[in-house]
């Protein structure tokens, strides 16, 4: 294990052969094999990273300010004329930021790696704005807000291409969005609170997977594959099932009972679930592979070549 000290991890995310660990002081990279590659401390109130390939944004929400690093050392620094929202890289290393307006809902400034000199400026004049993902290897940008529509709230995502500065299409899915992901192809998969939909690069709601009266728990994409969805309640965690879909939403398999649930990751190798400090990792055909105790009480969990489980005071 690597040992945290002082400090709480509160996000950790995969890196190309590393990874990054967010503490409410600190920013820390480790390679995969446990080698401290950076240690940075940011002194943000609201600290958030997205982090892809070599890059990560660390910005405070709330806040003006942005830092961007590679994997040893920051590239770049950042101020936003507003206050900020949401923020993510793509894996070449282009960064969209989210804020606050003065004469609009909110505006999206778009950089381009190197220099990070500002590519574009969009506005949201309409609902309230929650977050902004960048697409998998590209240069689109999709930008979440919500809205009440005859007394019922709807997640409007709007795409832009930040190579040619052009708004591509807005869809609208019922429910408040929760979780989205941008792939390569183009096609995004927005997760609500209601159901999970598949967006083509036209702008058409293509597939969609209704929960019912269904409570969603979790969701994890593997993004251009598959989606897996936990419902339930963990104050009733024998009532809690998993259902992972294909990317046209159709079920690949369904467990029945996965007690409690408090983190959940999918990859091309199976759906590994956290709960009570036990990760227990699924099959693509729904077996129970095998279970891991991390002794201490597990908080968050993320393959990076290795499975790696994040303690309150190491990983």
């Amino acid at each position: 294990p690597v040992a945290l000290t002082g400090a709480m991890p509160t996000e950790v995310e995969q890196l190309s052969m590393a990874y990054a660990v967010l503490t409410d002081k600190e920013l820390l990279v480790y390679s995969n094999r446990g080698a401290n590659l950076l240690n940075y401390t940011h002194g943000f109130i609201s600290p958030l990273m997205a982090a892809n390939g070599n890059r990560i944004a660390l910005y405070n929400v709330g806040g003006k300010d942005v830092n961007v690093f590679n994997r040893s050392k920051e590239i770049a620094k950042l101020k936003t004329d507003f206050t900020i929202i949401s923020a993510d890289i793509s894996d070449a290393g282009t960064l969209a930021v989210l804020t606050r307006s003065d004469k609009y809902v909110s505006q999206l400034e778009v950089y381009e790696n190197g220099k990070y000199d500002k590519l574009l400026t969009w506005y949201g004049s309409e609902g309230f704005p929650l977050f902004v993902r960048m697409q998998r290897g590209g240069a689109r940008a999709a930008v979440v807000a919500v809205r009440s529509e005859h007394g019922r709230l709807v997640s409007e995502v709007t795409a832009i291409d930040a190579s040619s500065a052009k708004v591509l299409f807005s869809a609208k899915v019922n429910g408040l969005a929760e979780k989205l992901s941008y792939d390569s192809n183009g096609y995004i998969t927005l997760v609500t609170d209601e159901q999970t939909s598949v967006i083509t690069t036209s702008g058409e709601v293509k597939y969609t997977y209704s929960y019912g009266d269904a409570p969603l728990l979790f969701a994890a994409c593997d993004e251009g594959r598959s989606i897996a969805l936990c419902f339930g309640d963990n104050h009733q965690a024998g009532i809690n099932r998993l259902v992972v879909l294909s990317t046209s939403l159709k079920e690949q398999f369904l467990v029945e009972t996965v007690g409690e649930v408090d983190d959940m990751y999918i990859s091309r190798s199976g759906v590994y679930v956290l709960g009570k400090g036990v990760v227990s990792e699924y099959t693509m055909a729904g077996k129970l592979k095998y279970t891991y105790e991390a002794n201490g009480g597990s908080i968050r969990i993320v393959e990076c070549g290795k499975l790696l489980t994040v303690l309150p005071d190491s990983i």
